[in-house]
Formats: C-alpha cells, structure tokens, sequence
C-alpha cells in the first residue's frame, strides 16, 4: 500500500482522482450523507459526486453555474457556495457542522486556504476530515489549528504529496480500497458506481469515464442556464461558445460530440485559463462530428475550466448547437 506512484504520475497530478475513486468506493456503502470539498478554485471530482450528496466550498464568489445530474433527472444548476458572502458563510458552516466527509485541497495561496477554513464547524464537527496538497504548499500554515484541534495524522501519500486525515479516514486506508500507490486497485472498486468507467487495452491502456454529456457545462450565458435547464441538453451560446469544468488535475483526454452540426470543421480552438489554446480536432463519423482534444495537467491555483468555440457560421439553429462529452480519457 505504501509503494509510491511511478514518477510520471506523481509530476503528473493526478492524486486527486485517486481520492475521488477511494472516497467514492468507501462513500457508496453509505448513502445518504453529506460531503464537503473545498479548494482554492473550482474543481469536479464526478466518482464521488455520483455516489453522495457533494457541495463545494469556494473562498471567493463566481457567476457562472455548473449543473449536476443525478442520475434519471435533468441536470440542475448549482451555485457553489463561497465564504465571502456572509448568508453562505452561514450555510457554509451549518453543512460542515452535519457533514459525513470534509475534505480540503491545500494549495500555495495560504489567504484562500485560510479562507474557506474560517467556518468554526470544521474544528467541532463529529465528521471525518482529510486534507491533501502538495507536500511544500504554502497553504498548509493556514491549517495547523484546524490539524491540532482535530488530531489529524498522515496518511501515506505519494513522494512530494501530504495527507492528513481523521482516526477514521485513516483506520478505512489500511484496507483493501488503499488509495495510495495501487491507482488499479482504487478504480477498479469503483466499478458498482452508476459511473460508467472501464479500462481499454487497446494499444497503451487507458481509463475512459463516460457521464451524461451535461455533466460537466457551465452556463456561459443566461440562455444556455435557460436551456440546459429545460432541455437537458449541454449547449452552446448564440456566439457557439461552451464553457465545461473538467475533472480532476492530471493530463486528460477529452472526447465530444456536435450531433446536429452539419459543416466538416477540421478543428475547434479551446482555451485553457492562464491563456493557453489547444485545437480539438475535429472528425466526421457516423454523420455526426466528433471532437478530441489533449488538455494538459492543470495547477493547483488555477479553475479546472476550458472554454471552446463554435463559429457562428456552423450553428445549426439560428442560435445555439448542442454539445455532448462522450468521455474523458487518461493513461492507466
């Protein structure tokens, strides 16, 4: 259990999706429960948002709304609650205080981290606690009250990686579901999920996730709000732009469908925050255009969110185009 990750995948970033495969393997057995996750920035973990009740903790405010459907239900928008904003602080603090799992991302900006700790509950709660984060992130300082009022202790974690978890957090991780160092072994646990996730050999093995295709939009418009709500359908804008939060950190795979646009486009720009631009490449198969796309890994400090584009031009409908993810896809 305590082998480290190979080093590709530690300086790859993807022990968050460790944790979600582990916390939605553990979490599954015991419906019903409300979780926690906080961090810096905006971020979807789907295994465990599919196996439990989850609500996000931000420090500062956002405008855009994510959907989240459970499954058989269409998708409905969802704030994401902020601790800057005194009336959800308050909700804030009433959901830690009966929340199952509080689980926190620790990050180098110490004052973000500060931030969303500020709620009392998470120091009196009776839940179980785990915080994670790079092992030097300047935002562990925030946490030493929060770790010595709760007793937490480390759990192993890859090289260069810190976890500190509560007695029964820690008790679960010697157990057969260990989440460390054997990344099969957490997902495959994960296979009851209604998350549809399986491994592929073709060629180099891979992992492919496939969620409803509005799992994962943000409304970049009051009219693609309006629409994904009433529809239940991911959309594009009057412009053709999407907006979609991605899971997890590590180097992903994205792979999208534009089922009713009638035009061979040869390639979509996306655009990654903190400037960067990648090409979707665009295919025509089955009378239908497919979209793959490389994303690299993402910092800790940065929204988990790409944005693309449709030209105006290729929209279907005089203003707006459906958009479907199929699956995400990552190196096993």
């Amino acid at each position: 259990m305590n082998a480290p990750l190979a080093p590709s995948r530690v300086h790859g970033v993807d022990l968050s999706c460790l944790i979600d495969a582990w916390l939605a393997a553990l979490w599954r057995q015991r419906p019903g429960h409300v979780i926690v996750l906080a961090h810096a920035q905006r971020r979807w973990w789907p295994l465990l948002e599919r196996a439990a009740t989850v609500v996000w903790l931000h420090p500062g405010d956002d405008p855009r709304r994510d959907f989240h459907a459970l499954p058989g239900c269409r998708p409905t928008p969802r704030p994401r609650l902020t601790v800057s904003e005194p009336a959800q602080a308050q909700d804030a603090n009433e959901l830690l205080s009966r929340a199952a799992l509080r689980v926190g991302g620790v990050t180098d900006d110490a004052r973000a981290v500060a931030a969303w700790l500020a709620p009392a509950a998470w120091r009196d709660g009776p839940g179980e606690t785990l915080l994670w984060g790079r092992a030097q992130a300047a935002g562990w300082s925030a946490c030493a009250q929060t770790i010595e009022r709760l007793g937490l202790q480390p759990l192993p974690a890859p090289s260069g990686w810190q976890c500190l978890a509560s007695a029964g957090l820690r008790q679960t991780a010697q157990e057969a579901a260990a989440w460390t160092g054997q990344g099969s072994s957490a997902w495959a646990v994960t296979g009851p999920l209604r998350a549809p996730l399986r491994l592929l050999q073709t060629g180099e093995p891979i992992w492919r996730l496939q969620l409803p295709g509005s799992e994962a939009q943000v409304a970049s418009s009051e009219l693609a709000q309006q629409r994904t709500m009433v529809w239940g359908r991911a959309l594009t804008d009057r412009r053709g732009n999407f907006s979609l939060i991605r899971p997890w950190e590590g180097p992903l795979c994205w792979r999208a469908l534009l089922p009713n646009v009638r035009v061979r486009l040869a390639e979509l720009p996306l655009y990654l925050q903190g400037g960067g631009l990648r090409l979707a490449r665009a295919n025509w198969r089955g009378q239908a255009l497919r979209l793959q796309a490389d994303l690299p890994a993402l910092p800790e400090d940065q929204p988990a969110f790409f944005h693309g584009n449709v030209p105006a031009w290729a929209l279907p409908k005089e203003d707006f185009c459906e958009l479907s993810t199929l699956a995400w896809e990552w190196p096993a």
